[in-house]
């Protein structure tokens, strides 16, 4: 999946003028149940999404003939841009912002002499790492 800010996940073809329930779920809750009419790409906003989850799409009593999960990053990805959020003496924070889309991935990394002044830290999340590319300030 790319960095769009939409996505278009479902199309179904059939009777007209049906109308079918679409549900979006984790592996946990459902995140979504919208009603749509038939031969209407059903679009799914990111910002309804966790990044590094696995979601299952289904829709009333209908068998999919694709997939009907996604997961709405890349394995292993690397986020594009680093911004340091705050700084004190012995902690940094960091924020990913992925292009077009601005994800809450804020990382506190505590400062020690085997981290400093490197270039990069990864953030692990639920089923996932990224990779921040960031210069990381001197130990003291």
């Amino acid at each position: 999946m790319n960095n769009a800010v939409i996505t278009h996940v479902v199309n179904i073809i059939d009777s007209e003028n049906q109308i079918y329930t679409i549900r979006i779920k984790d592996k946990h809750n459902e995140i979504r149940a919208q009603q749509i009419f038939t031969q209407t790409a059903f679009e799914i906003p990111f910002e309804w999404l966790r990044p590094c989850t696995v979601y299952n799409v289904s829709v009333d009593e209908c068998t999919s003939n694709g997939n009907n999960t996604f997961m709405s990053s890349e394995q292993g990805g690397t986020v594009p841009k680093t911004v340091v959020e705050t700084l004190t003496d012995n902690e940094v924070c960091l924020k990913g912002e992925f292009t077009d889309i601005q994800w809450n991935l804020i990382e506190c990394v505590k400062i020690t002499e085997q981290n400093s002044c490197t270039s990069t830290h990864t953030v692990v999340l639920d089923t996932c790492n990224y990779t921040m590319n960031v210069d990381m300030p001197p130990g003291i």
